[in-house]
C-alpha cells in the first residue's frame, strides 16, 4: 500500500516503527521530510547499519501496510515464539514494541523469556517477516 499521509503527520505515525520498503523490513527515522531506513536488527547496536539514507517517504517501493507476521524462529534458544500485532487504536501506522503481541507455544517447556523489544530488533522477526524460517535442530 503506498504512503499518501500529508507531511505533517509522517513524524507522529511513522518516526521510530517498522514497515517495509521493497519488501524488507526497515526501521523508519524520520528527518523532517525525509526517511533514513535502518536495518532493524542493528537499531540498538553501537553501529547501525543505513539502508537508505533521505527517501522520500512517497517512493513507490515503501509499503506501509501490516507486515506479515507469525512464528519466530530462534534457533540459538531452540525455541519458537508467535508474533502479532495487537488490534489498538494508535496513530502510528508501522510497527513498534507497544502494539506486538509475542506468545509461546502451547505445551511448551522452555522458560526463556523474549519481551517485544527483544523479538521486534531480532535478526530472526526480519526472517519472520521475509518468509525465512531456519530449522530448529
Amino acid at each position: 500500500m503506498r504512503n499518501y499521509t500529508i507531511p505533517q503527520d509522517l513524524m507522529a505515525r511513522f518516526h521510530g516503527t517498522i514497515v517495509q520498503f521493497d519488501g524488507q523490513p526497515v526501521y523508519v527515522s524520520v528527518a523532517g521530510n525525509k526517511w533514513h531506513l535502518y536495518k532493524p536488527s542493528t537499531v540498538h547496536k553501537a553501529a547501525p547499519i543505513i539502508l537508505h539514507k533521505n527517501m522520500d517517504p512517497y517512493d513507490e517501493r515503501m509499503d506501509i501496510s501490516s507486515l506479515p507476521m507469525g512464528y519466530v524462529n530462534i534457533p540459538k534458544f531452540k525455541t519458537v515464539r508467535y508474533v502479532t500485532r495487537r488490534p489498538m487504536k494508535k496513530f502510528q501506522q508501522g510497527i513498534n514494541s507497544d502494539v506486538l503481541s509475542v506468545l509461546p507455544l502451547p505445551d511448551t517447556t522452555d522458560n526463556e523469556y523474549f519481551s517485544n523489544q527483544d523479538i521486534l530488533y531480532m535478526q530472526e522477526f526480519e526472517d519472520c517477516v521475509t518468509g525465512i524460517y531456519p530449522d530448529l535442530l
